[in-house]
Order: C-alpha cells, then structure tokens, then sequence
C-alpha cells in the first residue's frame, strides 16, 4: 500500500473532512496502468494494519465517498491567443477609421483590459499574440515565435495590456500555430488542481500556412478532446464566409454559445458588446468551474445542486452541468445553472452515490 492509499484509508476510517485529508493530490488514485509500488513499499504495508480487509479494499480499486461535498470554484488559467495581423487595424465594419474613431485593435485593448481588470486575482492570466514581431524588424507575415508573449500568472492583466501599445497590427493571421504555442504552455503546468482554457480573439480566417482552416480546427480539437482544454472563440469582426468557420472552430472547442444564439462563437459585432463578452467569459470561468475534491468513478453517480436544486448534467453545455476535467477533478455549469450559481454566491455542492 503505498503513502496516498495509506492516507486516503486513514482519513476514511476517522470520518475527517476533506480539508483534513489534504489536497486532490493527496488522494489520487493510482490509475490502471500504472507501475507497481517500489520493494521498499512493502514494510509500510506489513508495518501499520488498519484492517486487512478495508485495506485490500482501498488498494483493489478506487475509492468513493458517498455523502454531500461542498464545491469550491476550481483554480483556473486562461491564455488569451490574440489577432495582431494587419486587419486589425480597421475599423469594425472593415473600412479605416476616421474622424477620431478607434480601430479594432485599440477597441480590443480597451476591451481586454476592462474584463481582466475585475477578476485578474482571481485567474492565472497568459497571452499569445500573432503573428510575431520584435525589433528586429525580420519577420515574415505568418511567425509565430516559440512560448507566451505573457507567462502564465495572477496579475498579469497589466502585462497583457502593455503588448497592445509595443507593436501595431501587421502581417497574416496564423491561428494554427499560435494556438499552439497556447496549448504547450498550458499543458506543461496541467495538473489536477487547475482548469485551463484558452480564448482565442480574432477578426478573420486563418491565413498562413498549407492548410490554415484545417490546422487551426485540429489544434483546437485537440486541445479540447485529448487535454480538456476548452477554447472560446471570439470573433471580433468578419464577413460571412468566415462566419461559418468561426462557429466550427466554436463547437470544436468545446464552448460554444448555446444553439439557440444566432452565432455558436461569440460574436461581437460592435464594440460595446466585445466588452460585454469578454465579461462573460471571464465572469464563468471564475465562478462556474468547479474542483471536486474527491474525484468520483465513472461508475459513482453524481447530482450537483445550486442553493439545495438539482441541477441535470447537460453534454450539450447550454443548460446544466458536465465534467471538464478527464479525471472528473472538475465541473463546469453552464447557461441558467451558471447564473444561479453566481446569484447563490457559489452555494454548489455534489451528492455522491457509489456503485
């Protein structure tokens, strides 16, 4: 029996809370396939007896702890991937501002650092501009170079704003790789204990590189089915073939706005309403993602309740619940059920039932 059974059993037979048996990472259970316990191992399990027969329990499979769980709002991190080609430099509707009016990328900026400024405590903040540009002055229309413009961190909402002002919108739009360059960053912290999304916000159609529409859909498919990394998709401004794309890339990513809204991306179509979105976006990452402290088998059932009301899981996302986390470490809530998540105050809780 190794050290995280031992103090699993040892918390179970002593009816503690969960906050006395320690973090998720105290209680993972070793997965299938994982390698047997060291030699060394041994001695502790011939050592200490608690019960052979709730010990062989523990050790033969996971373990469930019925009852009601409390959920507290899961840590989150978020890396914004943010269109900087030439485009952005327009006006919304696509023509060159005039008269005093504000291009999109300065909408944007103002945009962005409203939405963060309200939660930028709260979340780990990291940021991807496209395509790359330095002082140098040689880089092609489509680079992207390797790693974040912004790391990954609480506070960081100044930092991210400050890219707006360091270099004006120019070159192509290469979705594809800088998403990707998101998606490494965020799966070199991944564990447990954090939900991790990205936000792309672009005004256009991937354009660089052989297959720009089809690399950009197979990052992001992979982000959300292999890793659980859920992309929004923010379209800031966008013609009509480009909205079809848009609303794929959406629902590819897992977040989409519900089916019932004119646009499954989130579309802001003027600019009073991108600040609105981002808003949004950042508001329910921040109080509608959820950690469960003990991580339930696909086999256990579990109801979660808002202020005592069951709330129904819905794979669809529109309205309820579903795991965003493989482990099922986490739960979002979505549509209705977020908002009266926010309006409870966060009064969230799981009734667990083992099989």
């Amino acid at each position: 029996m190794n050290l995280p059974h031992l103090r699993t059993a040892a918390c179970l037979l002593g009816l503690a809370a969960a906050s006395a048996c320690g973090s998720k990472t105290d209680l993972a259970i070793d997965p299938p396939d994982a390698a047997p316990p060291p030699a060394e191992d041994a001695g502790m399990d011939a050592a200490v007896t608690l019960d052979s027969g709730f010990d062989a329990g523990v050790d033969a499979a996971p373990v469930c702890v019925p009852g009601i769980v409390a959920l507290d709002p899961s840590t989150v991190e978020v890396v914004f991937v943010v269109d900087r080609s030439g485009s952005m430099l327009a006006a919304f509707d696509g023509r060159p501002p005039v008269g005093g009016e504000r291009s999109r990328w300065e909408i944007l900026e103002s945009a962005m650092g409203n939405a963060l400024s309200v939660f930028d405590d709260r979340i780990g903040v990291g940021a991807k501009f496209f395509p790359s540009q330095s002082i140098r002055a040689e880089e092609g229309p489509c680079d992207v170079f390797s790693g974040l413009d912004v790391e990954i961190g609480p506070g960081r909402a100044p930092g991210v704003i400050s890219q707006f002002r360091r270099w004006n919108p120019n070159g192509g739009t290469p979705v594809a790789v800088a998403t990707r360059q998101a998606l490494d960053a965020l799966l070199a912290r991944a564990d447990d204990n954090n939900a991790q999304f990205i936000v792309v916000a672009t005004d256009g159609a991937p354009t660089c590189g052989e297959s720009p529409r089809a690399d950009a859909l197979e990052v992001i498919r992979e982000a959300h089915e292999e890793h659980g990394v859920d992309v929004y998709v923010v379209g800031i401004a966008s013609t009509d073939p480009e909205v079809e794309l848009l609303d794929v890339m959406a629902v590819t990513g897992g977040r989409p706005r519900p089916d019932s809204e004119p646009r499954r991306f989130y579309d802001a179509s003027d600019p009073g309403l991108l600040e609105s979105l981002l808003s949004e976006i950042t508001r329910d990452l921040v109080q509608c993602v959820f950690a469960v402290p003990i991580p339930p088998d696909e086999d256990d059932v579990v109801e979660v309740l808002v202020s005592g009301d069951s709330i129904p899981r819905d794979p669809t996302r529109e309205d309820g619940w579903d795991w965003t986390n493989e482990r099922r470490a986490q739960l979002s809530l979505f549509g209705e059920a977020c908002e009266r998540a926010i309006a409870s105050g966060g009064a969230v809780r799981a009734n667990i039932t083992c099989n």
